[in-house]
């Protein structure tokens, strides 16, 4: 295995591990805070840079969804460090 698909690998299982903990969070019911949502654009961005545009609209869907249910729940859509 070259060093180029190890680290491959290694961001695959990162990614795995912070979806699978977005997932958990979201079913437990603390899916609006800050640190979900930015976690969520981090995965999206890391999707556009490498141009897989199916995962990059799953994300935005998925953020834009966290972003209405805080406002259904009178929170502001973003918090001033996201703004």
């Amino acid at each position: 295995m070259s060093p180029s698909q190890n680290y491959q690998e290694i961001a695959c299982n990162f990614s795995s591990k912070a979806t699978e903990t977005i997932i958990q969070r979201i079913g437990a019911g603390r899916g609006v805070t800050d640190a979900v949502l930015a976690a969520v654009l981090t995965l999206a961005f890391g999707e556009r840079i490498v141009h897989n545009t199916a995962a990059w609209n799953i994300h935005i869907d998925g953020a834009a969804q966290l972003v209405s249910e805080r406002v259904s729940q009178g929170l502001p859509a973003l918090s001033p460090l996201l703004e």
